[in-house]
């Protein structure tokens, strides 16, 4: 088969494998859970980010120039709030609730693996492997912010830069940087999320690297749509930035799962190939 003759078969599987299962009510689901577990998320992860992140102010409006205006002068001064805390203000009990309450969201998505694999398992074994994601995601959290960091202080150190080539840099690096974080987290995701009778079987690369296209291209169009929809203003109101955070929360969700249908496509896709070549060779 071409490669156009595969690509077909593989949109038409997958539109007929959204239906069936049902993958668009199962990322609204999930997204609601994950929404709601986002703040004790960013309080497991967000100290870390927020005390590197607010020393260097250029690299918080470098990673926070895709939205808009007032909202960035929001989210710079939350972030200047939660790196004003005390060391102590979070003590073991409360960062241990804020972890439990934060792997509700990702509980939530590995229902939906189950569910998507046919594959029903515990809800300690699920709750167990939320919480390992829960604090890998935020130790990565909490790399990037410091990569951001050294990478500000390595461009003050350094020789100057051009300006024409400035922008040109910081783009590069805000695209490829997360890119790689949307990658590495959704591979990571599959691996700690699916079932371990499908794990060994399934890939996850192929459908880690769909998600990660597929999330840019929402997310830029969506955030296109907020930047030309107005001055940003008006998100500032509390329902208005509810609807924007659901919005993008639900995109997430659904390129993941996209993204896993993604893999059990290519894993039908390599077994029938491997069938082919068993009925043609002597």
């Amino acid at each position: 088969m071409t490669f156009l003759a595969v690509s077909v078969h593989g949109a038409r599987w997958l539109r007929h494998y959204v239906v069936r299962r049902r993958v668009a009510g199962l990322a609204a689901e999930v997204a609601f859970w994950l929404f709601l577990s986002l703040l004790p998320l960013a309080a497991v992860g967000g100290m870390i980010a927020a005390k590197v992140m607010v020393g260097y102010r250029e690299a918080v409006g470098s990673w926070l120039s895709g939205i808009p205006v007032a909202m960035r002068d929001f989210v710079t001064a939350e972030l200047s709030k939660v790196a004003a805390l005390k060391d102590g203000a979070f003590g073991p009990l409360v960062a241990m609730v804020f972890v439990w309450l934060a792997a509700s969201g990702l509980h939530a998505l590995f229902e939906a693996f189950d569910t998507m694999t046919h594959t029903p398992r515990s809800w300690l074994r699920k709750r167990l492997m939320a919480l390992i994601a829960c604090l890998s995601l935020s130790l990565g959290g909490g790399s990037m912010a410091l990569l951001a960091g050294v990478v500000t202080w390595a461009r003050g150190q350094g020789p100057d830069i051009s300006p024409a080539l400035a922008p040109f840099l910081s783009v590069t690096f805000r695209l490829v940087g997360g890119a790689f974080v949307i990658f590495a987290s959704v591979a990571g995701l599959y691996s700690l999320g699916l079932p371990f009778t499908r794990r060994r079987s399934w890939p996850i690369l192929p459908g880690a690297a769909f998600a990660t296209v597929l999330q840019a291209l929402l997310g830029f169009g969506y955030g296109l749509w907020v930047r030309t929809a107005g001055d940003g203003s008006a998100y500032l109101a509390g329902l208005a930035t509810i609807g924007v955070t659901m919005t993008l929360t639900y995109l997430y969700v659904l390129s993941v799962l996209l993204g896993l249908a993604v893999n059990q496509w290519w894993r039908l896709l390599r077994r029938a190939r491997a069938l082919s070549r068993l009925r043609r060779s002597p």
